[in-house]
């Protein structure tokens, strides 16, 4: 069995998955807010922006929706956010350099998941 992680004949793709007690809620914020292209799966939704890729499946016990985070890396972080402070988002972070040096952001979506904005450069 071949173990060596850094193979690039394999290229490996994550897509994290965060919890939503109203998949109608969040269909509603991460297009209209955050400008995500939401698509209906038989599970939950599938939002995608650019590169940006995440599943939301439909949760209702509180308690294993608690405490979600996801990590997106992008590029010209600065024109995201400032696109994200036009549309007045609560819970909308400042852009400070986080503990990698890299700029980066926050937010929270309407299920309490916190979604962070990382400079790729």
């Amino acid at each position: 069995m071949n173990t060596n992680v850094t193979d690039t004949n394999y290229p490996a793709v994550a897509v994290p998955v965060l919890f939503s007690a109203d998949l109608r809620r969040t269909s509603m914020f991460y297009s209209d807010a955050l400008g995500f292209a939401v698509y209906r799966e038989s599970d939950g939704l599938r939002v995608r922006r650019s590169q940006l890729d995440l599943k939301i499946t439909l949760m209702t016990n509180a308690d294993l929706m608690a405490n979600l985070s996801v990590v997106f890396r992008v590029d010209e972080i600065g024109k995201l956010h400032e696109e994200y402070r036009g549309r007045s988002l609560p819970n909308l972070g400042q852009v400070k350099h986080g503990i990698c040096g890299k700029p980066q952001f926050s937010l929270t979506d309407p299920d309490g998941n916190s979604l962070y904005f990382v400079e790729t450069a």
